[in-house]
């Protein structure tokens, strides 16, 4: 079928466009509002045009990767397609491609939309129900009877994406032995004081123990960053190990004000330095929540610390919401599909949950 045409099919056009060398994302951006934030989908592109080629009685059908329901930069999609959108059918845990890495799902849109609901079916759970249109809200949570408390989850608490070192392989230290000041590994003796305790949700379920280079300090809770003539002269053995991947450290795509010895990323280190949680962005069966001291620095995840505004809620009431049945009924409905029964989810998502 024609890209205009009332009736248009993703897989064939996303085919085309992936297959043409000349298409780039600026002009996209420039054209498609659903395309104008972020890291978009080229089905965002051939929706909006579709949505817009549509006649007054006119619908259309999309085979789409049902992941464009609940990504941050599909919101001005779902909102364009909001006045049109009548009915979805969801393959929630099939996988209909061998080469896809999200679930897929068929929508059905109508530019001559009689009713005020949208008629939602799990085609995997063969539940099917009419959900009213209103209740799409940012994400798109196809549920019959969504539960929501009073209170919301990052009125109390931060959630925040963990460090982001960019290489791994250079600071993360995975098998070495411990003397009174140094940690030994690959011949090198690492002083103690600049290594710190790591961990990852799957480090953590499986028993791993692993350390980590953290080329700071904090004082007073603030967090100090070293020259690096300072850090050389206060950690030379460990200065000495970092310079062994310097080229690679050198290539890294990091902040602008990061020194070549520090991580890519600093966003994450100012509230590290506490007692805090450790969820992980995949869920599948169950939500697994960790409790980490103040010097462990994890490297996988998300970490959960109180809000300074926070007098009424500790860590330990913070993992019991997270274990509840009741959020964990929130993940099945606000998280992304990835494979089998696992779902991604956000910070965001964790912040906005109520209970």
């Amino acid at each position: 079928t024609s890209f205009g045409g009332t009736v248009s099919y993703y897989y064939y056009t996303l085919f085309l466009v992936k297959n043409q060398p000349f298409v780039v994302t600026e002009p996209l951006k420039n054209t498609f509002k659903s395309c104008e934030k972020g890291k978009f989908d080229y089905c965002y592109a051939f929706i909006e045009k579709s949505i817009n080629s549509l006649e007054n009685i006119g619908k259309m059908a999309y085979l789409i990767p049902s992941s464009i329901f609940k990504t941050v930069f599909g919101a001005n999609l779902r909102e364009s397609m909001k006045p049109y959108i009548e009915s979805i059918y969801d393959f929630t845990q099939e996988k209909l491609f061998d080469d896809a890495l999200v679930k897929s799902a068929i929508m059905v849109l109508n530019a001559n939309r009689k009713k005020d609901t949208l008629y939602y079916t799990d085609v995997t759970l063969n539940i099917a129900f009419n959900l009213p249109i209103d209740n799409l809200a940012e994400k798109w949570f196809f549920t019959e009877n969504m539960r929501q408390g009073e209170k919301r989850f990052g009125d109390y608490f931060k959630v925040k994406h963990v460090i982001a070192t960019l290489l791994n392989e250079a600071y993360v230290i995975k098998n070495y032995t411990e003397t009174d000041n140094y940690f030994q590994c690959n011949n090198y003796f690492l002083e103690k004081y600049i290594v710190r305790d790591t961990a990852t949700p799957r480090t953590l379920r499986n028993g791993i123990s692993e350390k980590i280079i953290f080329p700071y300090s904090y004082e007073e809770g603030q967090l100090k960053r070293y020259s690096e003539k300072e850090f050389e002269d206060l950690f030379p053995n460990v200065f000495e190990y970092l310079s062994t991947y310097r080229e690679k450290l050198d290539e890294r795509k990091k902040d602008e004000n990061s020194k070549w010895f520090e991580y890519g990323r600093s966003q994450a280190l100012n509230d590290l330095n506490k007692e805090k949680l450790l969820i992980s962005t995949i869920i599948t069966t169950e939500v697994s929540v960790y409790l980490l001291t103040s010097d462990c620095i994890p490297y996988a995840g998300m970490y959960i610390v109180p809000k300074e505004t926070n007098n009424e809620l500790s860590l330990e009431d913070a993992i019991t919401i997270l274990r509840s049945k009741n959020f964990m009924q929130y993940v099945l409905d606000v998280g992304i599909h990835i494979s089998g029964s696992s779902l991604r989810i956000t910070s965001k998502d964790i912040e906005n949950y109520k209970f």
